[in-house]
């Protein structure tokens, strides 16, 4: 049995953002959402913020090492670890 993929992907609220999220979701992999803007997340995909299959993290500043650490770690211990970045 394979173990379902762990993909982070930053910025999902933009248009290059969104079509990865539109595809990866045909696949179902466990996907970890980085945005510093979660209205905008919310507005496209507002049935991730009750999944309990997928991670939004809100208001990380992707130029804040400390900030962005934080956020890979929580993704990575939720779900086991990450096998792939979209960024």
């Amino acid at each position: 049995m394979n173990k379902q993929q762990v993909v982070l992907v930053t910025g999902p609220a933009g248009n290059l953002g969104s079509a990865v999220i539109d595809r990866f979701l045909l696949d179902q992999p466990h996907l970890i959402l980085l945005d510093r803007h979660p209205d905008r997340v919310l507005g496209l995909y507002p049935e991730l913020a009750s999944s309990t299959d997928h991670k939004l993290i809100t208001e990380v500043d992707l130029t804040d090492g400390e900030a962005l650490q934080h956020a890979v770690d929580e993704g990575a211990k939720i779900f086991g670890g990450i096998d792939c970045l979209i960024h």
